[in-house]
């Protein structure tokens, strides 16, 4: 088992093999991730490839994917079949 935290000084945290993302490096990551899908994705898909590539955000991923949508980046809408947010990228 592979433990060990940076977080206090802003660099990743790894436990358990899932390395804990920065805010500013998890934005990279989400923005890879949905750029390379091209097409809107649910919230539990994002989690889901992070989690499978080994990734979490240190904050929730909800929050981060917020701050995003406010800062122009990202855009979404409720699903009504998925009953879940939708997540795309901004083309400009």
């Amino acid at each position: 088992m592979l433990v060990f935290y940076i977080s206090a000084f802003g660099g990743p945290e790894e436990k358990d093999n899932i390395i804990r993302l920065s805010e500013k490096e998890a934005e990279e990551e989400l923005l890879k991730i949905l750029n390379t899908n091209q097409t809107p994705m649910s919230t539990s898909s994002i989690k889901a490839i992070m989690h499978k590539n080994g990734r979490r955000c240190a904050d929730s991923l909800m929050r981060v994917l917020n701050k995003m949508r406010y800062k122009g980046l990202l855009d979404a809408e409720l699903s009504s079949t998925e009953h879940e947010w939708l997540w795309w990228v901004i083309k400009e």
